[in-house]
């Protein structure tokens, strides 16, 4: 399929907003580009259904149009200009809903026309912060969402397993925009008790946490390396939310977690507390971020034995 052949494609997506059976027009341009890129017509893989085959067949059809830095331009004038009605409809779709597939179709096609590190590094967060709105938005609706929760939760894997695979060494971009996004993050999972029913909040939970741990550790190596105040700036910011977290939990503690608490550190869960600020005073960020660890671990498996 080349780029004309893509953006024709886009145009034709477009109409969709006046069609009166939406749900067909979508599916007669996933034949199209089935037809296009050979792939599978029917949806022999169990799990999948014809709007995911749509959502990969676009988003595969984007990364080979706009290698060029003039289909690239052409693209964006589409998105911005002809574009706009559709962009504009599918926002607010959820799984489930006929113009979702357009949705990730145009996060895909953003994401490919980025050529700027800190634009793109944006745009990831952005998306996998929208999975979980979609998440909770699903899990307020009436009616059976299963599926489409489980739908969005893949989605949100996706999305963070491409963030966690690009936060390496030199990604501070991306590390910091996930740094910034994480609070969020954790206020929308916290804010949907319909989504914990869901049997997916405790994945979500732990996702986020693998994520920004994996982002501290880019500020960690990069400081140790360089010793910039950038970095730095960067893991003061982390360590403090982590840090009034734990102070929060701490202050509700029994005697009895106190009491074993004191058993497995040597100390109170205060001086811990404290002695990991200090040891943040100093720069010695690493060794402060495992102090934190070391009390969050205790904390969760308090939660789980009692």
């Amino acid at each position: 399929m080349n780029h004309r052949t893509f953006l024709q494609t886009l145009q034709e997506l477009k109409e969709t907003t006046r069609s009166t059976d939406l749900e067909l027009s979508t599916q007669n341009a996933w034949q199209k580009i089935a037809t296009d890129l050979e792939l599978p017509l029917e949806n022999t893989v169990s799990g999948f259904s014809v709007r995911e085959y749509l959502d990969y067949g676009i988003g595969y059809a984007a990364r080979l149009a706009v290698k060029p830095v003039a289909v690239s331009l052409t693209a964006f004038v589409f998105v911005v200009a002809g574009g706009l009605g559709i962009t504009n409809a599918s926002f607010y779709s959820l799984p489930g809903d006929a113009m979702y597939p357009v949705k990730l179709s145009m996060e895909h096609l953003q994401l490919s026309i980025s050529s700027d590190d800190a634009q793109r590094a944006k745009l990831q967060v952005e998306f996998a912060g929208r999975r979980l709105e979609e998440m909770t938005d699903l899990a307020a609706r009436s009616g059976d969402q299963v599926s489409n929760i489980q739908y969005a939760m893949n989605q949100f894997r996706q999305e963070t397993r491409v963030i966690q695979d690009e936060l390496t060494s030199d990604s501070t971009d991306l590390a910091r925009e996930v740094s910034r996004k994480v609070e969020i993050y954790n206020s929308t999972v916290s804010a949907s008790p319909d989504l914990k029913t869901e049997l997916v909040g405790e994945e979500v939970q732990e996702i986020i946490e693998a994520t920004q741990d994996q982002a501290v550790e880019v500020f960690l190596s990069t400081h140790e390396s360089t010793q910039d105040a950038e970095s730095a700036k960067e893991l003061d910011y982390t360590f403090d939310q982590e840090y009034s977290a734990l102070e929060s939990e701490l202050e509700t503690f029994t005697a009895d977690q106190e009491k074993d608490f004191f058993t497995q550190f040597n100390t109170t869960s205060t001086a811990y507390l404290i002695l990991a600020d200090q040891l943040r005073d100093q720069a010695a960020y690493r060794r402060a971020f495992q102090i934190l660890s070391e009390i969050e671990m205790f904390l969760q498996v308090f939660k789980e034995t009692s």
